[in-house]
């Protein structure tokens, strides 16, 4: 019998700070924020920056860029996305990406992938799942074969564990009431439908950005950093007993004499270092502080959804024990 323990163990974990600093640190830099993003007929606020916008007036990874055309666009896992609407009343934003506004059989067949940023695709849209580098010799519900693009025979759909005989796969997202043809895709209708994008819900912290700006006494108040254990100059979302108002109700930390210590999930990690520069702050588990075999160790499932998601060059380590 073995048991999974996920741990950091010898090993430090990375996390990237899942929320962006709500307030700008300076008063310039306030009134930089009431600059929108404008681009054609986008224009944008917190929690985008971008063009006259700076990084302290949005989400680090939520920056819009604009093209000589007008044309907004958005970098999401290394994908190009034209931006077609913000609805920043509803949170929403209408997206399609751009290698998909051409040739199907031309485009990176990668899967559609969201940050965390963006909460959710809207009930309206579905995941459709492209299989490619069929088997020519088998037969395929919703086949096309993309001539000399080096995509070979590609079948459409819903199911993701469909087909066994083909070298690749990659989701997109499309309407709901899309249903590919039973016996042959049609490659005219499906392009026309991911050329017409997607809508997501953004999340979105602006109520504390607003109360923030809003309240010079707040403001003052929580622009100046505090200490905690070891570590200095912590601020949003970072907060202890007397700044509660000043940062996120999932980051309050535990202070002792040595170390600054941060509850996630059903596991407790002590900060080693945070940087507010590069967005990332350094975490290890306090139950292996001093000893690297612990008498009852703890599977602590980290749930990046709710709290931190990884820095790109991080990644869980599950350790097994007690093997017979």
């Amino acid at each position: 019998m073995y048991y999974p323990l996920t741990s950091c163990l010898i090993f430090l974990f990375l996390f990237s700070l899942f929320y962006h600093l709500p307030c700008a640190s300076s008063k310039q830099e306030l009134e930089w924020c009431e600059t929108l993003f404008q681009c054609g007929d986008i224009s944008a606020g917190f929690p985008f920056w971008g063009g006259n916008r700076p990084e302290s007036c949005g989400n680090a990874s939520l920056e819009l860029h604009c093209d000589i055309k007008n044309i907004t666009s958005l970098n999401i896992s290394n994908l190009s996305y034209n931006v077609l609407q913000i609805n920043q009343t509803s949170n929403t934003l209408k997206l399609v990406r751009a290698d998909l506004l051409g040739s199907f059989c031309s485009a990176t067949f990668n899967s559609t992938i969201l940050p965390l940023e963006i909460s959710e695709v809207l009930p309206i849209y579905k995941s459709l799942t492209i299989f490619y580098l069929c088997n020519p010799r088998l037969q395929y519900l919703s086949s096309y074969t993309c001539p000399g693009s080096g995509r070979g025979l590609v079948s459409a759909y819903q199911s993701p564990n469909y087909h066994s005989s083909c070298q690749g796969s990659f989701t997109v997202k499309v309407p709901t009431s899309f249903f590919p043809e039973v016996e042959k895709l049609n490659l005219d209708f499906l392009e026309s439908v991911l050329r017409k994008g997607f809508e997501v819900k953004v999340k979105n912290d602006e109520i504390l950005c607003e109360e923030c700006s809003s309240s010079p006494a707040l403001y003052r108040r929580c622009a100046q950093p505090f200490s905690c254990g070891d570590q200095g100059g912590l601020l949003f979302p970072f907060w202890i007993h007397g700044r509660e108002d000043c940062g996120h109700p999932d980051f309050k930390l535990h202070c002792s004499s040595r170390l600054a210590e941060l509850n996630v999930s059903a596991g407790t990690f002590r900060i080693l270092d945070a940087n507010y520069d590069s967005r990332i702050v350094r975490l290890a588990r306090s139950d292996f502080k001093d000893i690297m075999c612990p008498t009852k160790p703890l599977h602590v499932p980290f749930d990046k959804s709710v709290v931190l998601p990884f820095a790109p060059d991080t990644m869980m380590l599950t350790i097994y024990y007690h093997f017979r």
